[in-house]
C-alpha cells in the first residue's frame, strides 16, 4: 500500500487483477486491504463487489478496506451493510467504518453531516458505537446535533457522554451568537 501511494497509484490495475485472480482467501483479503489503504477510485467497484462475497472473510475484508478509504465515497456502501447485512459482526464493523468516514473531508454541509450521524445513531446497538457517534457529533454544533445529544442522554449506558457532548454543542452554539 505504501509503495502504491508513493507511486501515485500506478500499479493499482495490477493489484486489482491479482486480487480478482487470487484463489487463497488470505491473499485476496490482504489485497483488498491494500486497495482500501490506497483509496484509488478504480478499486471501489472491486471492493463493492466483495461486500457481497459469500465468504465472510472476503466480505469482512471489503468492509475494513472501505472503512479505511480517504474520502467519503464508500459511505453509502457501508451504510447499506450496516442496515441490511446478514452478519451482525459485519453490520457493526460497517457502522463503525461509516462513522469514521463521516469525518473525512467532503463538500457536505454541517446539517447533512449531522443527518448522517443521526442515521448512525439509529442503527447503533452498542454503547461503544454510540460513544463514537457522540464524539463526532460534538464537532457539528447545530440545533439538530444538540437535540440528538439530548435524546441520547436518556440511554443510561451513554448518558454521561451524551450530556458532555450536549454541553460542548451548547457552548459552541452560544459562541456562534
Amino acid at each position: 500500500a505504501a509503495a502504491l501511494r508513493r507511486s501515485g497509484g500506478t500499479g493499482i490495475a495490477e493489484t486489482i487483477a491479482a486480487c480478482q485472480s487470487a484463489e487463497r482467501i488470505p491473499v485476496r483479503a490482504a489485497l483488498l486491504e491494500v486497495m482500501g489503504q490506497v483509496s484509488a477510485g478504480e478499486a471501489l467497484p472491486v471492493l463493492r463487489g466483495s461486500l457481497k462475497d459469500s465468504r465472510p472473510e472476503i466480505s469482512r475484508a471489503a468492509i475494513l478496506a472501505l472503512s479505511e478509504w480517504l474520502t467519503p465515497a464508500p459511505l453509502p456502501d457501508l451504510l447499506e451493510v450496516a442496515r441490511t447485512g446478514s452478519n451482525p459482526a459485519q453490520r457493526i464493523l460497517a457502522l463503525r467504518g461509516f462513522v469514521r468516514l463521516i469525518a473525512a473531508p467532503s463538500e457536505r454541509s454541517v446539517s447533512e453531516t449531522v443527518d448522517l450521524l443521526a442515521q448512525a445513531m439509529r442503527l447503533a446497538s452498542q454503547p461503544e458505537e454510540k460513544r463514537a457517534i457522540l464524539s463526532s457529533l460534538s464537532n457539528y454544533a447545530t440545533r439538530e446535533s444538540l437535540k440528538l445529544a439530548d435524546e441520547a442522554a436518556a440511554d443510561s449506558a451513554i448518558a454521561r457522554e451524551a450530556k458532555a457532548a450536549a454541553g460542548r454543542i451548547r457552548l459552541s452554539l452560544g459562541a456562534q451568537r
